[in-house]
């Protein structure tokens, strides 16, 4: 926000601070939500803007709660959070696709800590798994959703790639039998 105000928004914002809901009152007790905009108000009228996940509780009663006999503006309610906004869920996505890039887990087998890729547990169950997923998949994706994202470019080709090897996998997942794409639990 502080670099946002200043470059091209035209908003005559003079200063962006944030407070929390439950800091450590001794030790941080300048940065509760009404000490902030009490702070705040002693020469500018301030705004409120909630960082919540979704509306709630928090959003709807705590914070007003704790701003009690305060002036100050605060959005509407269904403008006080990050969901439901659609970007919020493409952004999670993102986050965990360019974290693991392709999906691995780590387990232990007795005492040795073993990486295992998607890949690997394909060639462990025979088919299946591995080739579920079309060469270059995940690579595809993560690039798609970076550029629609404005973090990265993805050529025409690219984007039509990604889209037939979506359809591809759709294709899979809608004829294969279900003991194909997921092992029976109860075979013992």
């Amino acid at each position: 926000m502080k670099k946002r105000k200043n470059y091209g928004m035209e908003l005559n914002i003079s200063d962006v601070r944030y407070s929390f809901v439950f800091p450590n009152e001794t030790l941080h007790s300048d940065l509760l939500v009404r000490a902030v905009v009490e702070n705040v108000s002693a020469t500018s009228h301030p705004i409120v803007v909630p960082l919540m996940v979704r509306e709630g509780y928090f959003t709807g009663r705590k914070i007003p709660g704790l701003l009690r006999n305060l002036s100050y503006a605060y959005p509407e309610e269904g403008e006080r959070a990050l969901t439901p906004h659609p970007n919020v869920a493409e952004w999670i996505e993102l986050m965990v696709a360019k974290e693991l890039s392709y999906p691995s887990v780590q387990i232990y087998d007795v005492e040795e800590l073993l990486t295992i890729t998607i890949e690997d547990a394909g060639k462990y169950h025979g088919e299946g798994v591995v080739e579920l997923f079309p060469e270059r998949f995940f690579e595809l994706k993560t690039k798609c959703k970076l550029a629609k994202m404005g973090k990265g470019d993805v050529t025409k080709e690219e984007k039509k790639a990604f889209k037939l090897l979506w359809g591809e996998l759709k294709e899979k997942l809608m004829y294969k039998p279900v003991d194909y794409l997921f092992e029976d639990l109860n075979k013992s």
